[in-house]
């Protein structure tokens, strides 16, 4: 799973302008979250929102996929997708962007 993971973060890197946690991408790994070049250019897009909007830990949805995010760490702290949502309470976030 190591080498899985190492992959997953080099890719996550190159294409995203916000970092992921081990957490998520443990999360995204374990649910089977697969995130496309659109998918993360979007999530790069509702992270500038929120920011513009002074959000500090907002959930972020792009096509059925939950991003839980520290802005001010610039980083994605976990992830799930629409088949975990169901009966899932969010706390500790103060807005949500839908992209």
């Amino acid at each position: 799973m190591e080498d899985l993971r190492s992959v997953v973060v080099d890719r996550l890197q190159a294409a995203s302008q916000v970092a992921f946690s081990k957490h998520a991408v443990n999360r995204m790994i374990e649910r089977n979250v697969l995130l496309s070049m659109d998918k993360i250019a979007r999530l790069n897009q509702g992270v500038n929102l929120a920011e513009e909007k002074s959000l500090e830990e907002p959930l972020i949805m792009v096509d059925g996929t939950i991003f839980l995010v520290s802005i001010r760490h610039n980083k994605v702290i976990t992830t799930m997708d629409a088949t975990d949502l169901l009966g899932n309470v969010f706390t500790n976030i103060d807005g949500a962007v839908i992209i």
